[in-house]
């Protein structure tokens, strides 16, 4: 039996020695977007500030086969990144040689005069259609500025299409100076490969029998060396404790252990970012060594063993919900639960923790729902994962240095996001987006009454379309609806909903009157809205869904989520600007019926001073039906644009 343990880079892995296959016992690939931006940020950070040192991406466990074939035990998922890294890395470089050598690494060109077949770098056992992807894609010359969306319900081709569009808006932005310069030689990006090939190191285990080879994986990740970071803390830890208390201690750290699991090294990682707020550099252990114990943040004995103790009740208390606390009401319990499960990190949940351990409950309902907006805003203004983390250290940090809950609640560039490019992203089609389920869930919890207590899940619910998404040939929906009008706002929060994933197949391309019937009949309490509309509302059509619409805008309109009543919203923009109802529509038929100009409703609002544009939403959609007029796409004459304008019916 022979192993091989040593370092190796990717230039020493990717040659003719060493062909990899992922073997049918893997599971597929599972990299999300969140997985890629972490790389991507922690790998270009490496090269802008220790571009001669050593970057390692963790083991990689193989087993040998005949020849220079391995089966990858561990590290497939680095391993299939990296590949897709190199493929597009080589799809947009200019350098000839380089481009070849890249090409020679993903892929090796068969010779039919020797009966030598061609041969990727990377095949996957028995899973034709994904070697059939990969082969096509990523190690075909080129095959990455080829690849277009393909439906696949296949989960290794759906995250692999994934991963190629956000490394390849990585290279875009990082190099967009270079990708299109004539200059070949000494390149950015040339260095950048250099060091990809170079200095990215794989802990390379080697064993000639899956026997063994799985043994190592065992010890390397399991419980064996090295341990995992609590099992090691625990040691130093109550090594620092006196033989007296060692017992107690032990059976807190026990007690710890048994609650969290698996997850233990996880909820160390919130106690690391609480204490150091700033993003890891070093793996949980090196960051407790030399940043926590060494600099006095905590001492290792009763003082780390207490105060993780402490931190993991404030826990169950403010996020798990494990201990009851009676002064959080059920308002703060929806909120955090939708945070949970919605975001799509828990980088928020050390502010969290910090500003009750520091402040208590001073303040805590304020501080929670700033936090929730601070992230909402940052998630889906699409800022990097290390951006956003940034932005929840610099809470801690004012937390740390706050004498008072005030100075933190009072802080308002704190939690401040761009607005308007937020406001653009959810008045855009939403339906698809990750954040669609958060979104709508932020909508019910505004509606809710606070001694209700929400849903504690996405398990049993899904998104319904009130306006179907494909609607029958001689449906009411079709008559009602143009085809334009169908394409702006099927998609659109206004027309989304939650249910349950029951009456979402049965409801499906239904007419709005039997999904009303439906509704009528049973209690929808954990859904407010499905209530408001399907009880109270007699029709669906523009004008409801620019109701809605407006009425979400308002909901996300501040920190704080104040709004006007639904019922009360056209009422009180016209109340606003002093201009009554009659008025208002006096001025819009005059204009409409006496210009010669064709105005969208923007343009119309602005020419008419009146505001804002929800204000004319609801005049020219009351007037659309009237014989003297008609409403249909076609160009504004002062923005060029082509909408949807209210216009004075030509005489045949």
């Amino acid at each position: 039996m022979n192993i091989e343990i040593e370092e190796k880079s990717i230039v020493e892995l990717f040659n003719d020695l060493h062909w990899f296959n992922i073997p049918s016992y893997q599971r597929p690939y599972v990299w999300t977007e969140e997985n890629i931006s972490e790389f991507l940020d922690d790998i270009t950070y490496a090269f802008e500030n220790n571009i001669s040192e050593k970057y390692f991406l963790g083991s990689l466990v193989l087993q040998k086969k005949i020849g220079f074939d391995y089966d990858v035990l561990d590290g497939q998922q680095r391993l299939t990144t990296i590949c897709i890294l190199l493929a597009i890395l080589r799809d947009n470089i200019k350098d000839k040689e380089l481009f070849d050598n890249l090409s020679q690494t993903l892929h090796k060109s068969g010779d039919k005069s020797l009966n030598i077949a061609n041969k990727n770098r990377l095949q996957f056992e028995v899973r034709g259609e994904v070697q059939e992807f990969f082969s096509k894609y990523i190690a075909n010359k080129k095959g990455t500025l080829e690849l277009q969306e393909i439906n696949s319900k296949n989960i290794s081709i759906k995250n692999m299409i994934n991963t190629v569009k956000v490394i390849k808006e990585f290279i875009q932005t990082y190099f967009d100076n270079e990708l299109d310069s004539e200059d070949l030689t000494n390149t950015n990006l040339n260095k950048f490969i250099g060091f990809i090939r170079q200095n990215l190191i794989f802990a390379y285990v080697c064993s000639d029998t899956r026997e063994q080879a799985f043994k190592l994986f065992t010890i390397l990740n399991n419980r064996g060396i090295p341990l995992t970071t609590a099992d090691i803390l625990k040691s130093l830890n109550l090594d620092k404790v006196d033989e007296k208390d060692r017992k107690e201690y032990a059976k807190k750290w026990e007690e710890l252990e048994e609650k969290h699991g698996d997850k233990f090294d996880r909820f160390l990682n919130f106690i690391r970012t609480i204490k150091l707020k700033e993003k890891a550099r070093k793996n949980l252990l090196e960051e407790f060594e030399e940043k926590i114990s060494k600099k006095g943040l905590m001492t290792y004995g009763k003082e780390s063993i207490d105060y993780i103790k402490a931190t993991s009740d404030n826990y169950d208390k403010l996020i798990s919900f494990d201990i009851t606390f009676e002064k959080l009401d059920n308002k703060y319990k929806n909120l955090v639960t939708i945070m949970k499960t919605g975001f799509n990190s828990e980088d928020w949940i050390p502010p969290l923790l910090y500003y009750y351990e520091k402040f208590n409950i001073q303040d805590l309902d304020k501080f929670v729902t700033f936090l929730d907006s601070k992230f909402m805003g940052d998630w889906i203004n699409r800022e990097t994962p290390t951006k956003r983390l940034e932005n929840m250290n610099k809470i801690l940090k004012a937390i740390e240095i706050a004498n008072t809950s005030n100075e933190i609640i009072q802080n308002n560039q704190l939690f401040e996001f761009d607005r308007e490019k937020f406001f653009n992203e959810i008045n855009r089609d939403i339906f698809g987006q990750r954040y669609c389920k958060y979104l709508l869930l932020k909508i019910e919890n505004y509606k809710i009454d606070s001694n209700m207590v929400f849903i504690s899940s996405y398990r049993n619910i899904s998104v319904e379309h009130i306006l179907p998404q494909n609607p029958k040939a001689d449906s009411q929906w079709r008559k009602e609806f143009t085809d334009e009008e169908r394409e702006y706002w099927t998609n659109k929060l206004a027309n989304l909903m939650l249910i349950t994933r029951r009456k979402n197949s049965q409801l499906s391309n239904s007419e709005f009157e039997k999904k009303k019937s439906t509704y009528s009949k049973e209690e929808l309490t954990i859904f407010p809205s499905n209530n408001y509309i399907y009880l109270t509302t007699e029709k669906w059509n523009i004008s409801e869904l620019e109701k809605r619409q407006y009425e979400i805008n308002n909901i996300f309109g501040n920190h704080e989520f104040k709004s006007i009543p639904t019922d009360t919203i056209i009422q009180e923009i016209y109340k606003e600007e002093k201009i009554i109802p009659t008025q208002a529509k006096e001025k819009v038929i005059d204009f409409i019926l006496n210009s010669e100009r064709n105005l969208c409703d923007d343009c119309l609002s602005e020419e008419l001073k009146i505001a804002p544009r929800q204000a004319i939403n609801k005049i020219v959609n009351s007037l659309k039906n009237n014989k003297n007029f008609i409403r249909e796409k076609t160009k504004c004459d002062i923005c060029n644009g082509t909408k949807l304008i209210l216009m004075k019916k030509q005489e045949n």
